[in-house]
């Protein structure tokens, strides 16, 4: 990265960060109030700092507005750093008066298949957020899940960790925006139940060195969230059985 792209994520960081916390929060705050959302085990932010990697499971376009208000609503006022970066697909969100709305929440375009050229710098970008002390959001599966459990992982965010090594992972699972915001769906369907359950933040190492090194840790990262699926449908702690029914919950 040059010296004008790095000046410019941290314009990006400040604007973002005022237009996150004055206009986009309280949006935020008036659209999950128009769901029943639990946010379990948030204790376990005490103490965190940047940088760190959010990783969760990805259900819905919509997964990070109810991430983002469990993680950072109302602590990122006086805590600006809980303020999550995001890596939206571009073809799903830059489009027209969109972009500069992607832009003020703190997203980094992603395209699929993209030049290396391109993912080179895009990599760059996320490394330099992280390493400039601020937190981002990452989906290890690359693209939301049909099935509606976790099904595959991507071994870039393995690559990315090794580069900052003082990085936390911090391990979120959401269930229920899956109905809210069905795969090829237009409109949310309102008053749905919605849980967000917030994992103890991990610091990852592995035996292994260099390609395969970010193999095990992005393995590491995606057996984290499959056992944070395994006992969110074992568990009475958490509302499986209203969201998805008995069916599915013994799946």
């Amino acid at each position: 990265m040059n010296r004008v792209q790095i000046l410019l994520l941290r314009v990006q960081s400040v604007l973002s960060w005022l237009f996150c916390a004055f206009i986009g929060a309280p949006f935020t705050w008036l659209f999950i109030k128009l769901f029943s959302c639990k946010v379990y085990h948030k204790e376990r932010l005490k103490g965190l700092k940047p940088p760190f990697i959010l990783v969760s499971n990805h259900l819905t376009l919509i997964d990070s507005w109810f991430i983002a208000y469990a993680l950072c609503f109302p602590e990122s006022y006086w805590k600006p750093w809980l303020l999550l970066w995001h890596l939206p697909e571009k073809t799903n969100y830059y489009r027209g008066l969109l972009v500069p709305f992607m832009w003020l929440t703190r997203s980094i375009p992603i395209i699929r298949g993209a030049a290396p050229k391109e993912q080179k710098l895009a990599k760059d970008k996320i490394i330099n957020i992280l390493q400039n002390n601020e937190a981002i959001h990452i989906f290890p599966e690359g693209t939301r899940s049909r099935s509606g459990r976790i099904e595959d992982f991507t071994t870039g965010i393995g690559r990315i960790y090794q580069r900052v090594p003082n990085c936390t992972i911090l391990p979120v699972y959401i269930r229920g925006t899956e109905k809210v915001l069905p795969i090829k769906s237009i409109f949310p369907r309102l008053f749905k139940k919605i849980d967000v359950v917030i994992g103890r933040p991990r610091k990852l190492t592995s035996e292994h060195k260099g390609l395969r090194a970010g193999v095990d840790i992005s393995r590491q990262i995606f057996d984290i969230l499959l056992e944070m699926e395994k006992e969110y449908f074992e568990s009475k702690e958490y509302r499986a059985r209203e969201i998805l029914g008995v069916k599915e919950k013994s799946q």
